[in-house]
């Protein structure tokens, strides 16, 4: 929930113009993609022919209830690579985006929970931000302990240790920097799975008030901060009204009459106590959750915000700003122009051969990138097709029989791809 989405289609914008080979959602923890895309780099090392390959990989990680895989297995191997690819001659960066605590709980919410716990209930688990960005979870709420200092220290330090890390409240300098960082040519983007609301009118006072701490946010709330909780707040009542479905406690958690329960997926939902729940109090009790998220995040601003300054003056920003928001206007028009025309077609079969639609991308790596309507416009200027030596996804009942999320050992080789 940090504009990740909207990022991909950045990336693959630039992969359907030939510029990128992109390897799009690939998971970690108990899935083999990461593993895939680290053995070619490595093979490519070893044999010396590595050369002419520009290839973007967006790594998603799964969460686990105590175990930090992406501090413990993950960021080695990416500093591995990282460090002899730069050693061949390469250029490798490691790229991330944060998004203030209050905000990705919010949109954690509206994406993950909605009526499962309404909001008017849910208490969150403890820094979820950073738990993600471990690699634990943010499930399993009434279980999940609390964060530790080590926790905390680890998160920051392997923060530091990537070359680029953007807030998502200052996406668009974010967008410039990673453009200059990594190569991008044609930095243009269209928000994706954005509330229209909270990203016109109030964007530039948002960007004020989320540098403040949670304790001041309290102390003294912004309007339009707590027109938004109430907002969401109001929009979970009446998901909740509407579907009467039964609340799943024992995952989520539920507040209620001052005690979280967690005994039962199957708890009444209580549509008079929800009413009597107030934006106040939802802010107030979303910023006790959030004390490492916090340090942590406000860390990476900071550090995001001296190196912004470090390579643009205020005039040359205001004036690429400028640029990329007429970009993104333009690309736009001409996705609304392109849905028109190709009414009732899926515009993004025209370049990607084989793509199957498949809502979780990292089950769909047989195509070049996810075929989403959203990702529009198709730039047509390629036609992208992608071949495996043996299933990426290992969803193959001769590879993998009664596909299970543990799979054991598997006897098979490792995959090798070739897009074309």
């Amino acid at each position: 929930k940090t504009a990740g989405t909207t990022l991909r289609a950045l990336f693959q914008r630039h992969a359907q113009l030939g510029l990128f080979d992109l390897i799009s959602f690939v998971g970690r923890q108990n899935r083999l993609q990461l593993q895939l895309v680290l053995q070619r780099l490595h093979s490519l090392l070893r044999s010396g022919t590595l050369q002419g390959l520009r290839l973007a990989v967006e790594l998603h990680v799964a969460g686990d209830l105590t175990f930090p895989y992406t501090l413990y297995y993950t960021m080695p191997d990416l500093v591995l690579i990282r460090e002899q690819l730069r050693a061949a001659g390469c250029r490798c960066n490691l790229v991330s985006l944060l998004r203030m605590p209050l905000l990705q709980s919010l949109s954690w919410h509206s994406h993950f929970v909605t009526t499962k716990s309404p909001l008017c209930v849910w208490p969150p688990a403890p820094d979820c931000g950073t738990r993600m960005a471990l690699g634990l979870t943010c499930h399993d709420a009434p279980r999940v302990p609390p964060l530790s200092e080590e926790h905390a220290a680890g998160a920051e330090g392997m923060w530091r240790l990537f070359d680029l890390v953007g807030v998502t409240e200052m996406f668009d300098e974010f967008v410039l920097l990673l453009g200059d960082l990594v190569g991008l040519p044609h930095l243009a983007y269209r928000a994706q799975l954005v509330d229209r609301v909270t990203a016109t009118a109030t964007a530039q006072r948002r960007r004020r008030w989320s540098a403040q701490r949670c304790v001041k946010l309290v102390a003294r709330p912004p309007h339009d901060l707590l027109q938004l909780v109430g907002r969401k707040l109001n929009t979970s009542r009446e998901q909740a009204g509407r579907q009467r479905r039964r609340m799943e406690c024992s995952t989520y958690g539920c507040l209620l009459r001052g005690a979280v329960v967690s005994s039962s997926n199957s708890v009444p939902y209580d549509h008079a106590a929800c009413e009597a729940v107030s934006a106040m109090q939802v802010l107030e009790r979303l910023c006790g959750r959030v004390s490492v998220d916090e340090r942590v995040y406000l860390a990476v601003r900071a550090r995001f915000k001296q190196q912004l300054a470090a390579r643009l003056s205020t005039a040359q920003l205001g004036r690429r700003l400028k640029k990329l928001s007429a970009s993104n206007e333009a690309l736009s028009a001409r996705a609304v122009r392109q849905e028109r025309k190709l009414r009732g077609a899926r515009s993004a079969l025209a370049s990607c051969v084989g793509c199957s639609g498949d809502v979780v991308p990292e089950f769909d790596l047989g195509g070049c990138w996810p075929l989403w309507e959203q990702f529009a416009p198709d730039e047509r200027r390629f036609q992208c097709s992608r071949t495996w030596t043996t299933d990426p996804a290992y969803r193959d009942p001769a590879v993998r029989p009664g596909y299970r999320e543990k799979p054991p050992v598997l006897h098979t080789p490792m995959a090798c791809w070739r897009t074309c």
